[in-house]
């Protein structure tokens, strides 16, 4: 498996985890607050920004993780 998918799986495992936390979050909150439809769907849509680019920061730390552990030498015991 390439680095691609190595830094993918743990971006699609997190990020799926704060999207359906957030999300119902959101939800919640805004129902507390007897939002209207439009703006419960519109602070969902923000809420959905974020975790994209939450999801693009977790993919590039991952990304660079997968690097460093390439590039690591294995250390040999004598």
């Amino acid at each position: 498996m390439n680095r691609f998918f190595k830094a993918l799986v743990p971006t699609i495992l997190l990020a799926e985890l704060a999207v359906i936390t957030s999300a119902t979050a959101v939800w919640a909150l805004m129902s507390e607050l007897h939002a209207g439809k439009y703006l419960i769907m519109g602070a969902e849509v923000v809420d959905m920004v974020g975790a994209a680019f939450l999801a693009a920061v977790i993919f590039r730390l991952a990304w660079r993780a997968e690097g460093r552990m390439n590039a690591e030498v294995p250390v040999t015991t004598e």
